[in-house]
């Protein structure tokens, strides 16, 4: 049976990983019989953390498929998505597209909830998904700004610039494809009059990473920042000559909405908690009796919080994905499918309190249901 990898052979994987050695680490895991989801490095972070930071790409997909989770925090908080965009923020254009392409696409596809997740400084991944397409963008303006470059530096450019277009257009309509996803499609000419010169694909692509930005709401916020704001207004207010109204700056949250977010933030890690138990409680082979508090509920508090665990985070999403998710939910909390999963697994003494909160669970999941189709 697979087991925990040892302090030694763990290091030997860190090191395959970083010198890009896959077969090496495939041949070193079956040697030792390695179970990599248990495998536990330094501050706290997994294989995946590794190959994340360094941005090999076929790493990821082999992780994956081995049950080492892209939902796993290291001891700062910090996803295997949050690395891998630290490091393509790091890179050049070119080399920052491959490793959006390889790594953070494959993580972000496994995990879509990470978009709400902060890093340790406060940015969330969707914010820093933001700045890795200006980033990739920037290349255009460099291209553009180099007039004077000869007829062959100026071919190289336009071939670079070539690649970027395709990578900037390609993550514009990942971006688009991910707020419709989550948000709803989202419909510019309801904000926007009609511009009489057509827009640019560069700037067209800028404004949607902005815009998109701006609904999920999640952009770092520092408290330095918050300070100096106050102290300016505080200043300007003591100047006295007829000063307008306090606007905030587009792009910086409140703390009102600092607050939503985190509260969604801590809704997301709830239910992913949830979801990673029910997982593991399935893959129990154990004929280990199961008591009330070893059911994986989502909440083990009231009804109300159990729906806030639920839904809590999906207040945006558009109806069509919402009432997919309540109809899973549906699904796995109905008296008879439950029953179908544990009748021979659940404590005897503990039977009637366990299926009294699977039928409450299913109901108000019903109700939930029911106020989607009316609204």
């Amino acid at each position: 049976m697979p087991r925990k990898p040892t302090e030694k052979v763990a290091n030997k994987l860190v090191n395959y990983i970083k010198k890009d050695r896959l077969k090496k680490f495939r041949a070193c895991v079956k040697k030792y019989d390695v179970d990599l989801s248990l495998a536990t490095l330094t501050k706290g972070r997994t294989l995946l953390h590794s190959a994340a930071k360094h941005g090999c790409g076929h790493f990821i997909g082999y992780l994956l498929t081995h049950g080492v989770l892209a939902s796993q925090a290291d001891n700062k908080g910090d996803l295997p998505l949050h690395l891998s965009l630290d490091r393509a923020l790091q890179l050049e254009p070119d080399e920052a597209a491959e490793v959006y392409n390889n790594v953070v696409v494959p993580l972000l596809k496994n995990f879509p909830d990470a978009l709400y997740f902060c890093d340790h400084r406060g940015a969330s991944v969707s914010h820093l998904l933001a700045m890795l397409n200006r980033h990739i963008l920037s290349a255009n303006e460099l291209s553009d700004s180099d007039t004077d470059s000869s007829d062959s530096e100026w071919s190289d450019s336009v071939s670079s610039c070539s690649s970027v277009d395709h990578f900037s257009e390609r993550l514009a309509r990942e971006f688009e494809s991910e707020s419709a996803d989550f948000f709803g499609r989202y419909n510019y000419n309801d904000d926007f009059t009609q511009e009489s010169q057509k827009e640019s694909h560069r700037e067209w692509s800028e404004r949607m990473a902005r815009e998109l930005h701006g609904r999920h709401k999640y952009q770092h916020f520092s408290s330095q920042s918050e300070n100096r704001k106050r102290k300016h207004s505080s200043s300007d207010h003591k100047g006295g000559a007829q000063q307008k109204p306090h606007r905030a700056k587009p792009g910086i949250n409140t703390k009102e909405e600092i607050n939503k977010a985190k509260s969604v933030q801590s809704m997301a890690k709830l239910r992913v908690v949830y979801e990673e138990k029910f997982q593991a409680i399935l893959k129990d082979r154990s004929e280990r009796k199961l008591s009330f508090g070893d059911i994986p509920w989502p909440s083990k508090g009231s009804i109300e919080h159990i729906m806030e665990v639920l839904f809590g985070d999906k207040t945006t999403w558009n109806v069509p994905a919402l009432k997919k998710y309540v109809r899973e939910q549906q699904v796995r909390w109905h008296p008879d499918k439950f029953l179908q999963k544990f009748i021979d697994r659940i404590a005897p003494k503990s039977y009637g309190k366990v299926m009294e909160r699977v039928k409450e669970i299913s109901q108000a999941l019903n109700k939930k249901s029911e106020s989607l189709s009316a609204g």
